[in-house]
């Protein structure tokens, strides 16, 4: 279930700040892997009734905007504090870092108040009854689709790196940056919000994640290895919002949306473990073919519903 008032969140986030907490005391592996999960657990609830406010907002695609833009922008922040922190106390002090970001949002919490009463009721809107829907169905396989091509390409960056002759150092440097174009895709999703519906921004950045996907491989240099990494992260930031948008259009209820988080993680455990039958040594083209071939089946199975879905907002004014 999801959240639907500030003090719900309140407690998740007290619950998950004592398992972060405790994470620093582990000694054991098997203990640590059991409070890892209860914590993922945690947010996971977090994550999705934040969505799930979000879909209820007059203009959903701006809110889940900022929601990328703070996204990009905390884990840029906390990216560039773990190595000093990590020198500093150990993998303690990292847990340390998680369980201050986790209080930190516990403080923000109560901003979820005015939203409680937001979310639109629809008739017969069960998740089952969603479930049998085709524009919904769509809307999370797409997603799932999109979520593996991206999956597989990041569960690899790396290696590819390493097997085009690229430093650790450099691979570190343009990961670690290119948080900081999916800032820039948040300030972008807010600035054209409706402007232009939603088949042309999501086939723009479907097309131009594909030309990131493409060039990795096929010229191993370090600026467009940058390119390539920096054009990812931006699309994707750019494209999440949009699909959620798209969700939180065929159930205004929200309760897509909150299982477009489900979605989201399992869409990028299935891509790396799909592709990783196909590779063979260090020759990473099977992960490009993989991740090309699925936003070619998310192109393919979603562009029809995006243009019914422009055509109905547009004879609603796009309201």
């Amino acid at each position: 279930s999801t959240l639907s008032s500030s003090s719900a969140a309140s407690d998740v986030y007290k619950r998950q700040i004592v398992v972060d907490f405790s994470c620093a005391f582990l000694e054991s592996s098997a203990s640590l892997m059991i409070f890892r999960l209860l914590s993922g657990m945690l947010g996971g609830v977090l994550y999705a009734g934040i969505l799930r406010v979000l879909a209820g907002l007059p203009k959903q695609e701006r809110g889940f905007g900022i929601y990328v833009i703070t996204y990009c922008s905390w884990s840029a922040i906390l990216f560039f504090l773990s190595p000093y922190l990590l020198e500093w106390g150990g993998v303690k002090a990292l847990f340390y870092m998680i369980t201050g970001s986790g209080m930190i949002a516990y403080l923000l919490s109560p901003v979820l108040r005015p939203f409680h009463t937001k979310t639109i009721t629809v008739e017969a809107d069960t998740l089952s009854y969603l479930l049998k829907q085709r524009p919904v169905l769509t809307s999370l396989i797409s997603y799932l689709l999109l979520m593996a091509a991206s999956g597989a390409f990041y569960a690899y960056v790396e290696r590819i790196g390493n097997a085009n002759g690229l430093s650790a150092s450099f691979i570190g440097m343009a990961l670690s940056n290119s948080n900081f174009a999916g800032i820039l895709a948040g300030v972008l999703v807010y600035r054209l919000g409706n402007k232009f519906g939603l088949t042309l921004p999501i086939m723009g950045g479907i097309s131009l994640l594909a030309v990131c996907f493409l060039i990795i491989n096929w010229i191993p240099t370090k600026l467009i290895y940058l390119l390539s990494v920096f054009g990812v992260s931006g699309c994707w930031g750019f494209l999440i919002a949009y699909f959620q948008k798209v969700q939180s259009v065929v159930d205004l209820d929200g309760k897509i949306v909150a299982l477009g988080a489900t979605i989201n993680l399992g869409g990028r455990a299935i891509g790396p473990a799909l592709v990783s039958f196909f590779i063979v040594g260090s020759n990473f083209n099977a992960v490009i073919i993989f991740s090309l071939s699925s936003l070619l089946l998310c192109v393919i199975l979603l562009l029809p519903a995006l243009l019914k879905i422009d055509q109905q907002q547009l004879a609603l004014g796009r309201t």
